[in-house]
């Protein structure tokens, strides 16, 4: 699917799951390449790094790479820019850690894109790099491609900014747009909180242990992720790179405290999913204390009525009650009017 498709997708507006992850065939554009600047823009699919037109009006460039793996049109894209071997690394290692790289000629940025599993009960991480250079921006994504279906849009409108600006403001657009889509994920995250809450103050026995822990260990995953995206925000507030024009500084100052807020949402959910794991464990004792309870008053019940047919099942010859003609029923008689009186006395005390 190219990235034109995605005007018509809403899929960013929602957390991602697998089930959105894009499959690459055998034909299909690897790449796409977007020239633009207030005037004009030009899209076109890439195949390989021999593929990207040329630009002699030094249009704004922003080429999106989809495939991350250790292949010959990747190594030539990494070629073709003179990015850093390290940097390179980093992209293609789909398991390094968020951070941020501020080099003479180039900025790079690492993070992951949060999405669920098809259960939703665990995240998985997929890469998203991003390289700014002079008048050309590159990403590297695993992601679903309808994560940045709003950027597009604003690109194909000569009337917003992102169409006058330099990339420097397509880099914090693009930043941005993964700070709302953490945003958004943290808000599923409280919302499946909040249901797990109320399914155990009801009682639901759907609800099990592991799924309260697979939800705090989501949480703790992201927890994770926030924070070091969080200080790349703050670096690039901070940033004395030429690649990022002063008029460029507050929208970094915005995405700050998107972050922020993100992170502080999600240090909230922490918590509440610990308190969430000590109400289970006090529900579960609450209930079984009133297992106990009604245990220790049926056996309170059973208790005279034991003993008195213990008594009377000793063999002793001298037992007259034995030989009298009803006997039998005044003692089932007294059993039950036992029993009845001692349900009654355990009911008024409401111990059952």
């Amino acid at each position: 699917m190219s990235l034109q498709d995605l005007i018509s997708h809403k899929v960013a507006h929602e957390v991602l799951t697998e089930d959105h992850l894009p499959e690459l065939h055998e034909h299909e554009a690897i790449g796409t390449c977007i020239l633009y600047n207030a005037t004009d823009l030009h899209q076109c699919d890439l195949q390989n790094v021999n593929d990207l037109p040329q630009n002699p009006d030094k249009k704004n460039t922003w080429i999106h790479w989809r495939n991350l793996n250790y292949c010959p049109e990747t190594i030539a894209l990494f070629d073709k820019f003179q990015l850093h071997a390290l940097i390179a690394e980093d992209i293609i290692n789909t398991d390094s850690r968020v951070k941020i790289e501020e080099l003479e000629d180039s900025i790079f940025v690492s993070t992951n894109i949060p999405i669920n599993s098809v259960d939703g009960l665990e995240m998985r991480l997929q890469h998203f790099c991003l390289v700014l250079t002079e008048n050309t921006l590159i990403t590297f994504s695993e992601a679903p491609d309808s994560l940045l279906g709003d950027i597009l849009r604003r690109l194909n409108s000569p009337k917003r900014r992102i169409r006058k600006q330099g990339v420097d403001y397509l880099f914090w657009a693009i930043l941005d747009a993964i700070a709302d889509y953490n945003t958004l994920y943290v808000n599923n995250l409280a919302d499946h909180l909040d249901g797990l809450e109320d399914d155990l103050i009801e009682s639901n026995h759907s609800l099990t242990l592991p799924i309260i822990h697979a939800t705090r260990r989501r949480i703790t995953q992201f927890h994770r992720l926030t924070q070091p995206c969080r200080d790349i925000a703050s670096r690039l507030t901070r940033s004395d790179s030429d690649l990022i024009a002063e008029s460029s500084t507050l929208f970094f100052r915005d995405l700050y405290d998107h972050t922020t807020q993100t992170v502080e949402a999600t240090e909230y959910l922490r918590e509440q999913a610990s308190n969430l794991l000590e109400l289970y464990y006090t529900t579960t004792s609450h209930h079984m204390n009133e297992v106990m309870k009604v245990l220790t008053a049926v056996s309170a019940i059973f208790l005279p009525l034991t003993f008195l047919a213990g008594i009377y099942g000793m063999n002793f010859d001298y037992m007259p009650e034995i030989h009298h003609p009803a006997a039998y029923p005044i003692f089932m008689t007294l059993l039950l009017g036992i029993a009845l009186s001692l349900t009654v006395f355990f009911k008024k005390k409401n111990w059952f």
